[in-house]
C-alpha cells in the first residue's frame, strides 16, 4: 500500500535551521516531551503577521524561515522566484528599507519604546537607590578591603607564589653575595649587588598582572551598578595590598640583611615594591588585556631602570630626556641612590695597595658611583613615598575619566 506525502501546514515553525543533526534530535526530543513553546509561536505568529502588514506575505504552505530568508538577504537578488506572494523585482536593499519604514511606524516599535522606558526607569531608580544607601563611606572601604584582601589571600599565584619567588630570588643574592666583606673588591660587588637586586624586583613585578586584571573587571561591573566609586577601590586595593608588600619586604630584606651582611636594613625595597606595584595597577587600568599589560608594564619598568645608576652613572647619562627629566621621575634612580647611601655610608673598605689610606663610604659614593651626597638617604625615601602617592592619584584620574575618553574602556 502507497501512502503519498500530503503537504499539511505545520504546527510550529523553525526561524533558524538546526546545524547538525544532533541539533535536529534534540528539537525534535524537546518537542516530543511536550515542553512549552507557546511563546516561540507567538512570537513566528507575529513575525509572519509583520511581514504581511508590511506587503511581504509568506504563501500557505511555505516554510517562513525561507520567505525571511529570500526577502533579507543579498544571496537572492539574482534570482526571480515564481512562488513568491509579492513582487521580486525590488532589491534585497529596498525590501529592507520598506521593512524599517514598516516597522517604524506599527504597533511593535510603540510597544518596544514603551518597555525601553520602563527598563530604563526603573535601572535610574536602583542605581540611585544604591547610590543613596545608608551604609557609610568608612563602612564601604572596611568591606570592600575586607573582600579584596580574602581574594588575593585565596590567590595562591598573586600572594604565596609571588612570596616563595621573592624568597627564593632573596636566597639566591644572599648565596651569591654571601658575606660580602670589606675589602677592596667589595666595592664593585655591593654596586652589582644593588643593580642585581632592583633589577630583580621588576622582573617579580609583573606576576600581580593577571589578578589585577581581574580586579579591575569587577571593578568596572560594580561601578555600572552604582556600588562603589573610583577613590573606594583604589584605597581598598592599595590597603589591602599592603599587608602582603610588608611581608613580602621583611621576609626578603631581612634574609638578604643577614647572609649578604649589609650596613642596614634595606627600606628601600618594601618602598620601590610598593610603587612597581602601583604603576603595573596604572598600564593594566589603559591596556585591554593582561598580555599588553605584562608587556607594557614591563618596558616602562626598564624605561625607569634605563634612567638610573643601575647600567651607567648619572654623569654619563645623555642631558636630554634621560637626565632631564627622566632621572627625576624615574623611581629606580631615587631607590637605587638611597640604597647605595644606605649600603656605603660610615663604612671603610681597605686599599688597593697596602699602606693607602683605607677609602671611606662617603668618598666612594661620589667617585665611583657618581652619587650625590646634598642630601641624606632619608630623602631619597620621602621621594619615593611621594612617587607612589602620584602613582595612586594617577590610577584614580584613569579609573574616573578613562571611560570619557575611551568609550569602549568598560571592557
Amino acid at each position: 500500500m502507497r501512502f503519498k506525502n500530503k503537504p499539511t501546514i505545520p504546527r510550529f515553525f523553525s526561524l533558524r535551521r538546526p546545524k547538525s543533526n544532533m541539533q535536529t534530535t534534540y528539537k525534535h526530543a524537546r518537542e516530543a516531551r511536550g515542553l512549552p513553546l507557546a511563546s516561540r509561536t507567538d512570537g513566528r505568529r507575529l513575525l509572519v503577521q509583520f511581514f504581511a502588514d508590511a506587503g511581504f506575505a509568506c504563501l500557505r504552505r511555505r516554510n517562513p524561515a525561507d520567505h525571511f530568508l529570500q526577502c533579507i538577504s543579498l544571496d537572492f537578488d539574482s534570482q526571480t522566484p515564481a512562488s513568491s506572494g509579492f513582487s521580486m523585482n525590488m532589491k534585497t536593499a529596498e525590501i529592507k528599507a520598506t521593512l524599517i519604514q514598516s516597522y517604524k511606524s506599527s504597533k511593535y516599535s510603540c510597544k518596544v519604546r514603551k518597555k525601553m522606558q520602563e527598563i530604563a526607569a526603573t535601572d535610574y531608580q536602583v542605581c540611585q537607590l544604591n547610590k543613596n544607601t545608608n551604609s557609610s563611606k568608612w563602612k564601604q572601604l572596611r568591606v570592600l578591603t575586607h573582600q579584596s584582601f580574602i581574594n588575593m589571600y585565596r590567590d595562591i599565584g598573586y600572594s604565596w607564589l609571588r612570596i616563595m619567588l621573592y624568597i627564593l630570588s632573596s636566597i639566591s643574592a644572599g648565596t651569591l653575595y654571601f658575606d660580602i666583606g670589606y675589602d677592596n673588591g667589595a666595592i664593585i660587588n655591593r654596586g652589582k649587588f644593588v643593580s642585581f637586586l632592583f633589577g630583580l624586583m621588576v622582573c617579580l613585578s609583573c606576576g600581580g598582572v593577571p589578578f589585577f586584571n581581574e580586579e579591575l573587571k569587577v571593578f568596572y561591573a560594580k561601578r555600572l551598578n552604582g556600588h562603589y566609586g573610583e577613590t573606594l577601590f583604589v584605597h581598598a586595593n592599595f590597603i589591602s595590598s599592603l599587608p602582603f608588600s610588608v611581608v613580602n619586604s621583611l621576609l626578603s630584606g631581612t634574609m638578604i640583611f643577614y647572609m649578604v651582611k649589609l650596613h642596614h636594613f634595606c627600606i628601600n625595597f618594601f618602598c620601590c615594591t610598593t610603587i612597581i606595584e602601583s604603576c603595573m595597577m596604572v598600564v593594566n587600568s589603559l591596556v585591554p588585556n593582561a598580555l599588553m599589560a605584562v608587556v607594557t608594564g614591563i618596558s616602562v619598568n626598564v624605561l625607569m631602570m634605563m634612567a638610573s645608576q643601575i647600567f651607567t652613572l648619572l654623569a654619563d647619562l645623555p642631558k636630554f630626556f634621560w637626565r632631564y627629566p627622566m632621572s627625576y621621575i624615574s623611581f629606580a634612580k631615587w631607590a637605587v641612590e638611597g640604597q647605595y647611601k644606605n649600603a656605603m655610608t660610615g663604612l671603610e673598605f681597605d686599599s688597593a695597595k697596602p699602606g693607602e689610606p683605607k677609602p671611606k663610604g662617603k668618598m666612594i659614593l661620589k667617585t665611583t658611583f657618581g652619587v650625590s651626597l646634598d642630601h641624606s638617604k632619608w630623602w631619597d625615601v620621602v621621594v619615593l613615598l611621594f612617587q607612589l602617592f602620584v602613582y595612586e592619584v594617577l590610577l584614580l584620574l584613569v579609573l574616573k575619566y578613562k571611560k570619557w575618553i575611551i568609550p569602549s574602556g568598560g571592557m
